[in-house]
């Protein structure tokens, strides 16, 4: 018997945000990819990526909105890949392979 499970690719932007001060959507400061069953699986993924990936002060949080139409989609992969692409050139700067 054969099963098959599905997961979906979600596509997130990442925000920093001080604590108790309104969200702007204008200023990501990265994007995330995920995949998961459902959304909500998939969100969580992506908020451990981002507490992993980027400092957040103690009076800030993360907050992750999802992308939903293309452009925003693409955006948020071309964000993540200037992200992989910046820190695999820091880590051949300090000398680490």
């Amino acid at each position: 018997m054969r099963y098959a499970v599905h997961y979906r690719k979600y596509r997130w932007f990442v925000y920093r945000v001080r604590v108790g001060a309104a969200l702007d959507l204008r200023t990501p400061i990265s994007g995330i990819t995920s995949y998961g069953h459902d959304e909500v699986e998939a969100l969580d993924i992506a908020f451990r990526r981002a507490y992993q990936r980027y400092p957040c002060r103690p009076h800030e949080m993360f907050c992750v909105v999802r992308c939903t139409d293309r452009a925003s989609k693409h955006q948020a992969f071309l964000m993540e890949q200037a992200k992989k692409r910046d820190d695999a050139a820091f880590m051949e700067l300090l000398g680490v392979e």
